[in-house]
């Protein structure tokens, strides 16, 4: 086990949400690895889940901005809600279902489960 070292948080560009990035420090304060945030279901990064998040799905799915596989692979992490392997108007009902209580979705496993 370590002791001392620390850690530090950097919002992302839609918030504290998904694509946030969190750094380990060591003792003397180097970064020793970062990591980004994944909440699953939040693709806008305001660390909710929510119909904007489905806004966001839909747009993916009719070709209003693209997310780059390399850059934004947190985003899509995070879209795929039902584990098939699309992101599409499903995940998007999965979204305003969770903001609505019909549903949950299970942080361990990405995946959206009855409420």
């Amino acid at each position: 086990a370590s002791e001392g070292g620390d850690t530090k948080f950097y919002d992302g560009p839609g918030g504290p949400g998904t694509g946030a990035t969190v750094d380990l420090l060591d003792v003397n304060k180097n970064v020793i690895n970062t990591f980004t945030v994944v909440i699953y279901g939040d693709v806008n990064g305001d660390a909710n889940i929510d119909s904007g998040d489905a806004s966001v799905l839909v747009d993916r799915e009719n070709y209003i901005g693209t997310w780059n596989p390399s850059t934004d692979a947190h985003y899509i992490i995070a879209a795929d809600v039902n584990g098939d392997g699309n992101i599409d108007s499903i995940d998007a009902g999965i979204l305003v279902d969770c903001e609505l209580y019909v549903s949950i979705i299970d942080q361990t496993t990405g995946l959206a489960e009855p409420y």
